[in-house]
């Protein structure tokens, strides 16, 4: 499976110095289920408005925080279009909200490997990660060398999952750090690491909307 194969994604983001990765996976795991069943013509959401707005449900603007907190924001004020409210790097006053694209639910997946792939198959969804040891990453499957599985730093957005020739299992991962970043911004993460199946803590933090047409 894979969403971006099938039409469904929109281009890699850069985040830049901004810690708001939680604010951009919020923002793909809303644009891509309405790019799914046709509602958001491929076009970018807007983290900035989650980075400057969401603070009441939680998130620290460029300091942190948790695509679910942008998520129930959402639920309540709607996502407006990334055109509309354009990506800036850095908090900025709350520029008022749009209406557009408010989510009526938010589903947390069970923390299982299982659970995981089935919502994967239905749309794309946020996870957190420890990424502490990603920088470094260009291509192949990871397989989470020094990084912990009960740490949460990062969060980026599944897009799907395979198994290669060798029968090595791998989650396909959406990142918002560039294209210079990883395989053109995307990363194979192992799936299964000698019986491991919580790879640099994948399966600790799973949330998706789930949208019917």
């Amino acid at each position: 499976m894979n969403w971006c194969a099938q039409g469904k994604c929109s281009a890699v983001r850069d985040q830049k110095s901004c810690a708001a990765g939680y604010a951009f996976a919020a923002a793909k795991s809303i644009e891509y289920p309405n790019n799914i069943i046709g509602r958001s013509s491929g076009k970018w959401l807007s983290p900035q408005e989650l980075i400057d707005c969401s603070a009441n449900f939680g998130d620290q603007a460029c300091d942190g925080g948790y695509p679910s907190y942008g998520m129930k924001y959402s639920m309540q004020y709607g996502l407006n279009f990334d055109a509309n409210y354009p990506y800036a790097g850095f908090q900025q006053s709350c520029k008022g909200t749009s209406g557009l694209f408010k989510p009526s639910n938010i589903f947390n997946i069970n923390k299982d490997i299982n659970s995981f792939v089935e919502i994967a198959k239905k749309t794309p969804f946020s996870v957190g990660l420890d990424a502490s040891t990603f920088k470094n990453y260009r291509s192949g499957i990871f397989y989470g060398a020094g990084c912990r599985s009960n740490t949460v730093t990062h969060f980026m957005t599944v897009i799907g999952f395979g198994t290669t020739t060798g029968n090595e299992s791998y989650w396909r991962l959406e990142n918002s750090w560039g294209t210079t970043w990883g395989q053109n911004g995307y990363m194979f993460l192992g799936a299964n690491n000698q019986g491991n199946q919580n790879v640099c803590g994948i399966l600790n933090v799973g949330v998706a909307i789930l949208l019917t047409p």
